[in-house]
């Protein structure tokens, strides 16, 4: 059993209960160090086909050692004027780190479908990192349209006043130093 999150507590007192002390039970397994999050409700569009980066959707973390890896999850609340297939891709100070589809000529991301402009889509991703670098990391998503059209995120393709088909929404990213 994995034992996670164990922040601000003094070596060697136990847990309720418990006569564990911190300090033995986290020699064993893997704990978190430090979570960085944010939440965007910003309505961001694009009607590009090549990819761009989701304004407002980044968090920056700078892991304690490189043993550290960082765990990486969220979701986007996305649709477009017209059905359409979105791609979304992760980048880690600038470089493609998920999915790094090295076929030339192919596409690299994640795939989803938009089926209609009404329709509410969410996008739910996690992806555990390896930095190969000490310092500051900064993680960004990116997203781009593959057919012709307006691409949305936080709000879908048909915004009108109808509270049966419109939606604002909010995306979330957020990381995870895990130490061994």
């Amino acid at each position: 059993m994995a034992l996670i999150g164990i922040q601000n507590y003094t070596a060697g007192t136990a847990f309720a209960s418990s006569s564990a002390s911190v300090a033995a039970a986290a020699a064993g397994a893997r704990s978190v160090l430090q979570v960085v999050s944010a939440v965007n409700r910003d309505i961001f569009t694009t009607t590009s086909t090549a990819f761009v980066p989701i304004t407002g959707f980044s968090v920056t973390i700078t892991p304690a050692s490189l043993s550290s890896r960082i765990l990486l999850f969220g979701q986007i609340n996305f649709s477009a004027a017209a059905a359409a297939v979105v791609g979304f891709n992760l980048l880690c100070n600038g470089q493609e780190i998920y999915p790094n589809n090295q076929v030339t000529g192919r596409y690299s991301g994640w795939a989803l479908t938009v089926p209609a402009a009404t329709s509410s889509n969410n996008f739910n991703f996690s992806f555990l990192h390896t930095p190969t670098v000490i310092g500051s990391q900064t993680y960004v998503m990116q997203v781009k349209n593959n057919a012709a059209g307006t691409l949305f995120i936080n709000r879908n393709g048909d915004d009108t006043a109808s509270s049966l088909t419109s939606y604002r929404a909010a995306t979330s990213f957020t990381a995870m130093e895990i130490i061994a």
